[in-house]
Formats: structure tokens, C-alpha cells, sequence
């Protein structure tokens, strides 16, 4: 569990913010769980979300 103001992942910056870099073709949040140092289904861990099938401008309404 991540608990609020715990520094996670190698650079220690802020987390969540939206931004376009290097290869990207714009904004974009990168978003990733990692269980056992395997990559799984975010949506899983999610429930709130379990379920949906969202692309685009319809997930970034959803989470306002």
C-alpha cells in the first residue's frame, strides 16, 4: 500500500502529473502497477473501474 507523501519509483518526483516527453505525441499519464516485479492489469487493482473498457477522452471524465 502507498501511503500519501511516500517517495516510490527511482526519481522520487511527482507523481500523476501529465506531461509529453520523449517519444510521446502529446499529454499523456503514464500508468502502471507492478506486483512482484511483473506488470499487471491496473484495471484490476482498481475497482472502482473493474468492468469498464474506457479510450481517450472518456477516461480522463471519468476520473474527474
Amino acid at each position: 500500500e502507498v501511503k500519501e507523501g511516500q517517495v516510490i519509483g527511482q526519481s522520487g518526483g511527482r507523481k500523476g502529473t501529465p506531461g509529453a516527453g520523449e517519444i510521446s505525441t502529446g499529454p499523456h499519464l503514464h500508468f502502471e502497477i507492478m506486483v512482484g516485479g511483473e506488470h499487471v492489469d491496473p484495471l484490476a487493482h482498481l475497482p472502482f473501474m473493474a468492468g469498464l473498457e474506457i479510450a481517450g477522452e472518456a477516461a480522463y471524465k471519468l476520473l474527474e
